[in-house]
């Protein structure tokens, strides 16, 4: 049940995040903000990022995000993992 929780805890703040920042672009785009698209496209597409770390946060902590995000930046990861990385972009 605690495994439920966290992917429901996850999709609402990454579908929540990604999906306000894209109504605004939206609305922009509609003309009913003057504001600009391009930065609000974009912060939208931070969602993902801002419901994991959300998600580590309540399930384990500062400790458990440090060493979350602390996997994507480990330099023994190897150069093949960094290329495809880079070109998958």
């Amino acid at each position: 049940m605690r495994n439920l929780r966290s992917i429901q805890l996850y999709l609402a703040i990454d579908c929540g995040f990604a999906w306000a920042f894209w109504l605004v672009a939206w609305l922009i785009s509609k003309k009913f903000i003057s504001l600009p698209i391009l930065p609000m496209l974009f912060v939208g597409s931070f969602g993902p990022l801002v419901g994991a770390a959300a998600t580590t946060l309540g399930e384990g902590g500062v400790r458990r995000v440090v060493g979350f995000f602390g996997r994507a930046f480990n330099p023994r990861m190897g150069w093949s993992v960094f290329l495809v990385s880079f070109f998958l972009m």
